[in-house]
Protein backbone atom coordinates (compact mmCIF):
# COMPACT_ATOMS: atom_id res chain seq x y z
CA UNK A 1 0.00 0.00 0.00
CA UNK A 2 1.01 3.68 -0.80
CA UNK A 3 -0.32 6.60 1.35
CA UNK A 4 -0.82 10.33 -0.09
CA UNK A 5 -1.08 12.77 2.94
CA UNK A 6 -2.51 16.75 1.96
CA UNK A 7 -3.55 19.48 3.72
CA UNK A 8 -6.47 21.31 2.62
CA UNK A 9 -7.13 24.80 4.07
CA UNK A 10 -10.89 25.66 3.09
CA UNK A 11 -13.08 28.62 3.47
CA UNK A 12 -15.71 27.77 6.29
CA UNK A 13 -18.42 29.78 4.34
CA UNK A 14 -17.40 27.38 1.03
CA UNK A 15 -16.93 23.89 2.73
CA UNK A 16 -20.35 21.87 2.61
CA UNK A 17 -22.20 20.63 6.06
CA UNK A 18 -20.69 17.38 5.36
CA UNK A 19 -17.00 19.05 5.86
CA UNK A 20 -15.75 16.99 2.76
CA UNK A 21 -14.75 19.66 0.42
CA UNK A 22 -16.43 17.86 -2.06
CA UNK A 23 -18.06 14.34 -2.93
CA UNK A 24 -17.21 14.76 -7.30
CA UNK A 25 -13.45 14.55 -5.73
CA UNK A 26 -14.87 11.18 -3.55
CA UNK A 27 -15.84 10.08 -7.07
CA UNK A 28 -12.80 10.53 -8.87
CA UNK A 29 -10.45 8.71 -6.47
CA UNK A 30 -12.60 6.31 -6.53
CA UNK A 31 -12.67 5.84 -9.99
CA UNK A 32 -8.93 5.13 -9.44
CA UNK A 33 -7.62 2.12 -10.37
CA UNK A 34 -6.19 0.74 -7.30
CA UNK A 35 -7.51 2.94 -4.87
CA UNK A 36 -7.96 1.82 -1.49
CA UNK A 37 -9.56 4.72 -0.15
CA UNK A 38 -9.19 7.96 1.97
CA UNK A 39 -9.42 9.05 5.35
CA UNK A 40 -10.40 12.81 5.69
CA UNK A 41 -9.49 14.41 9.47
CA UNK A 42 -10.34 18.09 10.68
CA UNK A 43 -7.82 19.49 12.55
CA UNK A 44 -8.94 22.78 13.35
CA UNK A 45 -10.92 25.75 11.84
CA UNK A 46 -10.54 25.40 8.48
CA UNK A 47 -8.09 22.68 8.11
CA UNK A 48 -8.41 19.32 6.60
CA UNK A 49 -6.14 16.53 6.62
CA UNK A 50 -6.42 14.06 3.93
CA UNK A 51 -4.53 9.98 3.25
CA UNK A 52 -5.41 8.80 0.23
CA UNK A 53 -4.11 5.07 -0.17
CA UNK A 54 -3.68 3.23 -3.42
CA UNK A 55 -2.26 -0.31 -4.03
CA UNK A 56 0.89 1.26 -5.49
CA UNK A 57 2.70 4.18 -5.83
CA UNK A 58 2.45 3.59 -9.43
CA UNK A 59 -0.90 3.67 -9.42
CA UNK A 60 -0.60 6.69 -7.09
CA UNK A 61 1.27 8.64 -9.82
CA UNK A 62 -0.84 7.19 -12.77
CA UNK A 63 -4.20 8.40 -10.85
CA UNK A 64 -2.60 11.93 -10.25
CA UNK A 65 -1.74 12.14 -14.03
CA UNK A 66 -5.10 11.04 -15.14
CA UNK A 67 -7.78 12.75 -12.83
CA UNK A 68 -5.32 15.76 -11.16
CA UNK A 69 -7.26 19.16 -13.12
CA UNK A 70 -10.47 17.22 -12.48
CA UNK A 71 -9.82 16.89 -9.24
CA UNK A 72 -7.94 20.81 -8.86
CA UNK A 73 -10.88 22.86 -10.62
CA UNK A 74 -13.93 21.82 -7.99
CA UNK A 75 -11.27 22.02 -4.91
CA UNK A 76 -10.02 26.00 -5.86
CA UNK A 77 -14.02 26.25 -5.52
CA UNK A 78 -13.97 25.63 -1.60
CA UNK A 79 -10.06 25.99 -0.42
CA UNK A 80 -8.29 29.20 0.81
CA UNK A 81 -4.45 27.96 -0.83
CA UNK A 82 -3.33 25.18 -3.19
CA UNK A 83 -3.40 21.67 -1.48
CA UNK A 84 -0.19 21.16 0.58
CA UNK A 85 1.78 17.75 -0.16
CA UNK A 86 2.58 17.08 3.54
CA UNK A 87 4.03 13.38 2.97
CA UNK A 88 4.15 10.52 0.57
CA UNK A 89 5.10 6.76 1.25
CA UNK A 90 4.77 3.18 1.39
CA UNK A 91 2.27 2.14 4.14
CA UNK A 92 4.18 0.20 6.80
CA UNK A 93 1.50 -0.14 9.34
CA UNK A 94 -2.47 -0.22 9.23
CA UNK A 95 -4.73 -1.52 11.93
CA UNK A 96 -8.13 -0.14 11.19
CA UNK A 97 -11.04 -2.21 11.01
CA UNK A 98 -13.26 0.44 9.02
Amino acid sequence: MYAIIRQNNYSLTKLPNTGVLDEKIQRLHGSQPEYSGSLTVRTGEGIQIVVNVLDSQEHANAGRGAIGESVRKPQEQSVTSPPQLISAGPVVGNDLSV
